[in-house]
C-alpha cells in the first residue's frame, strides 16, 4: 500500500463539492471522494482527502492526500519513486 499527495487540478466538476470539502466537520468520508487516473482508472484506496485553501492563495492552494494505496500497486502508479 502506498499515499500519495500533491496538488489538486480540479475538473470543473468540483465546484458540486467544493462547500461541503470546505465546511466538513466530520471528516470529509461522506463524500466518498474517489481518484481517478488520467486515463480514467478509479484508484483502490483507503481514503481521500482535499485540502482546499484556494479561496485564500489561489488556484495553486488545494491538495489531496490519497491513503491506503492499493490497486494499482504504488510501484506501477509511480514507477520512478522507489
Amino acid at each position: 500500500m502506498g499515499v500519495a499527495f500533491g496538488r489538486l487540478v480540479p475538473k470543473a466538476d468540483y465546484a458540486k463539492v467544493k462547500n461541503r470539502v470546505l465546511t466538513a466537520e466530520e471528516g470529509q468520508h461522506q463524500e466518498r471522494l474517489a481518484v481517478r487516473t488520467q486515463d480514467g482508472m478509479v484508484l483502490k484506496c483507503e481514503g481521500v482527502s482535499i485540502a482546499d485553501h484556494s479561496d485564500e492563495v489561489g488556484e495553486d492552494g488545494i491538495e489531496v492526500a490519497v491513503l491506503g494505496i492499493s490497486h494499482p500497486s504504488y510501484s506501477t502508479l509511480f514507477p520512478d519513486r522507489e
